[in-house]
């Protein structure tokens, strides 16, 4: 599966792309007087949107195997599951930092 990246515009995502061009754009909410903060908190939400869906890919990997290390679950596999936990760790971290 072909890595996904959040593409910005300052400190708005505008959109998630991967090597052949854009997947998904976000739009930027409108902004009225007097909402500054539900145009801040509409801008951080779409920008978590944006990374949730580039992580998506290596989220499902990540799920899938630690999946069939649940079902094939056999003793002294501690090593995997450590293995699986860290990538499962990182992948949520990528999605929400």
């Amino acid at each position: 599966m072909e890595a996904l990246e959040v593409i910005s515009k300052g400190v708005h995502a505008y959109g998630v792309r991967n090597e052949s061009g854009f997947v998904a754009l976000m739009t930027l909410p409108f902004h009225y007087t007097d909402q500054d903060d539900r145009f801040k908190k509409e801008k951080a939400e779409i920008n978590s949107y944006a990374k949730l869906f580039a992580a998506a890919p290596k989220l499902l990997d990540a799920c899938k195997e630690a999946e069939h290390l649940i079902t094939n679950h056999k003793e002294g596999n501690h090593r995997a599951f450590i293995e699986c936990q860290n990538d499962l760790q990182a992948v949520i971290a990528a999605a929400t930092e």
